[in-house]
Parts: structure tokens; sequence; C-alpha cells
């Protein structure tokens, strides 16, 4: 709704904004006029702004209700004879003020296709200039993350400005009252839908980046959940976009919300195991406490990594058969990841006779300490050799790290170390206290 003088001219018209009126049927009480008169608003004219009124009459047997002043009503023809017809709009020819369509006069449809046409050119030459300027920053860059974010903003940044620029040219056009309400609702929606294709063209870059991050791990199938991710997320942007439009025209979107929130409750409650598998797998990404290709221990199951899907992770077993555990339950679980181990724990105990000498103890315990030191294999400084308990048997406890990831070298090691072991703490022949290297006690990773 607006006020004006001259349709046709948007310079002396004055657009009324509905919220600005009082919600309480009385009117505003406090803006110095009576109580049965409002402000509508002002028309600019040569000789100065005029006050349009609004007057509370009492309608026959009904309730009161506001109406144009008739004081309002008087001073039209005063004032459209006063604006006449402005300098610019005599400098037109009159074929082509003469000739209209859909209330627009010939001229104004030039006005608005030239308008938007050198909008578009503009903004397309000067985001060409800024991005050529940006990306030559973003290329000394070590990620790819910012080339592909420019990339994806160029689209919305040349349709952003050029509804700016749009917007300043049609300022100095004049339009009738239903031309500027149409135009107001196009750049409204440009506005929204532009900043929505940013969003979304973000939304697209971070997530491939992500795919791209994860694949690099070793994560080949992280393309498959990333994939829903985004869809969820674009999906949400359109909504929030959706319903900011609505609002604009007037459109009461708080039923909309009530009923989408009922319905994704319902959603939620029927897909509540598909949904925490898909936040369970979400969570394996992010976290990554295994990842493709690595050994792990959880419960009382010790394999391989072979995919991680939306659903589940499937596990390749010592014995080569495939368990699948759904993701919620696996991101909950104590998990020992064994790939990434940075050096094993040699750990065996000997077990001596209950009447072993003292004085043989000790030699023992020397024997043992001296064969660690002298070995190459042993990570130094990590070397311990203990009496650990007197009883029956006699127990003496050995500890050392050896340095390597690989699995089968440190079982070639301690092999040899044990014998080793077993050869320095031997007692000549006739000897009955000679120790025996019974058990080897290990970790629950070293078991494995």
């Amino acid at each position: 709704m607006c006020s004006t003088a001259r349709c046709g001219s948007s310079r002396y018209s004055s657009w009324i904004e509905p919220l600005q009126f009082s919600d309480d049927p009385a009117g505003y009480g406090s803006d110095g006029l009576p109580r049965d008169r409002e402000l509508l608003g002002w028309v600019e004219a040569p000789q100065g702004p005029h006050e349009l009124l609004l007057e509370r009459i009492r309608g026959a047997g009904g309730p009161p209700a506001w109406e144009v002043s008739a004081d309002s009503v008087a001073q039209v023809p005063q004032l459209y004879d006063s604006l006449g017809l402005r300098k610019e709009d005599a400098l037109i020819p009159a074929a082509l003020r003469e000739l209209a369509l859909f209330g627009l006069q010939l001229w104004q449809w030039v006005a608005l296709f030239g308008i938007a046409i050198g909008s578009t050119l503009v903004a397309t030459f000067a985001v060409a200039i800024v991005v050529r300027l940006i990306a030559g920053f973003t290329r000394r860059t070590a990620t790819a993350i910012d080339d592909e974010l420019l990339i994806e903003a160029v689209g919305p940044a040349r349709l952003l400005l050029a509804v700016a620029l749009a917007s300043a040219g049609l300022a100095f056009l004049p339009l009738p009252v239903t031309a500027q309400s149409v135009v107001a609702a196009v750049r409204t929606i440009l506005l929204v839908g532009g900043a929505t294709w940013v969003v979304l063209r973000a939304v697209d870059a971070l997530t491939r980046a992500f795919a791209w991050r994860a694949a690099r791990h070793g994560q080949a199938t992280a393309g498959a959940l990333v994939a829903p991710v985004r869809r969820i997320a674009q999906f949400v942007v359109v909504i929030i976009a959706s319903g900011v439009i609505l609002s604009d025209f007037g459109f009461n979107v708080t039923t909309l919300i009530a009923g989408l929130g009922i319905g994704g409750i319902a959603v939620a409650l029927a897909a509540q195991k598909s949904i925490e598998n898909l936040f369970g797998g979400l969570t394996l990404f992010a976290d990554q406490p295994v990842r493709i290709g690595e050994r792990c221990h959880f419960a009382d199951i010790t394999g391989t990594v072979e995919d991680i899907g939306l659903r589940s992770i499937r596990i390749r077993t010592q014995e080569r058969t495939v368990v699948s555990v759904p993701n919620g339950d696996f991101a909950n679980l104590r998990l020992e990841n064994l790939s990434r181990r940075d050096k094993h724990w040699f750990h065996p105990v000997l077990r001596l006779p209950h009447d072993t000498p003292a004085a043989r103890l000790r030699a023992v315990l020397e024997a043992l300490r001296e064969q660690l030191r002298s070995s190459a294999d042993i990570e130094h400084g990590t070397e311990r050799v203990w009496l650990a308990r007197i009883g029956d048997p006699i127990e003496i406890e050995v500890s050392a790290y050896v340095a390597g990831t690989d699995r089968a070298r440190f079982e070639s090691i301690a092999e040899e170390l044990q014998l080793r072991l077993l050869e320095a703490v031997a007692e000549p022949a006739g000897d009955q206290t000679a120790p025996r290297l019974e058990a080897m006690r290990k970790t629950g990773s070293d078991q494995r």
C-alpha cells in the first residue's frame, strides 16, 4: 500500500508500512493528533510535504472503522494539479508515453530492460575482475578449499551485485505503485535466492573437500556418507529461504513450521536406528578412531577394517570371516587400534624354583639385565628386570620396548630374545635350580 499524488511517479509517493500502525483499535494516543485521527503518510510536493490522515468513523450499527479522512481526499485534485507532468517526462516521445502494457508505459518497459541488462553486464565484469585479484592470493595457499569456494561464489556474486545495481537504478525510474510492489517482490526473491545460492555452493565445496580428504586418508567410502549429509543441509537451507520469502510476502509461516516440527518428530521416531547409525558413521569419520585397512580390537573381535558404510562397518577377522557392526553401536564401543602402535612391548616372565638361593637370584637378574643392554633390537632406556614375586614359584619379570610396528618382525625378535635370556641364566650341568621360561605374559594387544 502507498499514498501517492500522481500514479506512475515514485518521486512524489510514500510507502505505507502496515507494521507501523498501532495494534490498538483506538490508535496511537501519543502522536499529538486527536484521538480520531491517525497519520497515514506524506506526499512530497513542490510546496512541501502534505499529510495524509486516517479518520475513525462509527458505522451504522457497527464498530468504529478507520477511513481516509475527508480533508486528505479533498487535497488530491490540488496536489495532482500542482505536481503535473515532470520536466523529464516531457523529453520522452509521446509515442513511448501513450503506448502502455500491463499498466506500464512503453518507455518504462524499455528502461526496465535496460537497467536489468546493464546491471547484469556491469556485475559480470566487476565480479570477473575481483575474482581474478582474489585468485592470485588463493593459489598461494596450501589448501584447495579456498579455491573451491572462490569458484563456487562467482555465480551468486554476479546475481547479488546485479540486483544491488538494478535496485539503485530503479530508484530513479518512476513506476506505478502496483509495478513498484511487483519489483520489490522480485527483488526480495532474487536477494534471498542469491544468498541461498551462496550457502548451497559453500555446502557443496566443503563436503567435496571433506570427501577428498577422507579418501586421501584411505576412507574411500566417505562419499557415500557425505552425500546424504549434503542433501540434508541443502534441504534445510532451502526450507529456511522459502520461509523467509513467504514471511516477507505476508504469509504466516508459524503453522508451517509447527507442521514440519511434528512431521520431523514422527520421522525421527520411525527412523531412530537409521539416524543413530548415520550419526554414528559421521562420528567415525570425524573422530577417525579407525580407518579402512587398519587392524583393531573391540569386544572379543580382532580384525581389519574393510569398509565404513552408511549403516555399518565391516571387519575382516583373523578367522577370515566378515563381521558387520552398526555404526551407532561401534561408535560407543571401547576400541583398540592395533595399526597405530608405535612400538611393541616385550614382557616375558621367568619362573624359578622356590628354593633358589638369593645369590643365584642376584646372578640371574644381572645376567638378564646385561643381555637386554647388549641387544641391538631393544629400545635402550626402556629395559627393566625385577624380582616380582617370592613364592612357589619365584617370578622374575622382564620389560622392554622393541621399536617398529611390524608384528611379524617383533615376533621374530621376541623369540630370539627369549632364547638368549634362557641361555643367559642357564646353570652348569648338575645344578637343579636352573630357571624355566614357563610363560610369556603380554598385554591384551600383544596377544593379538
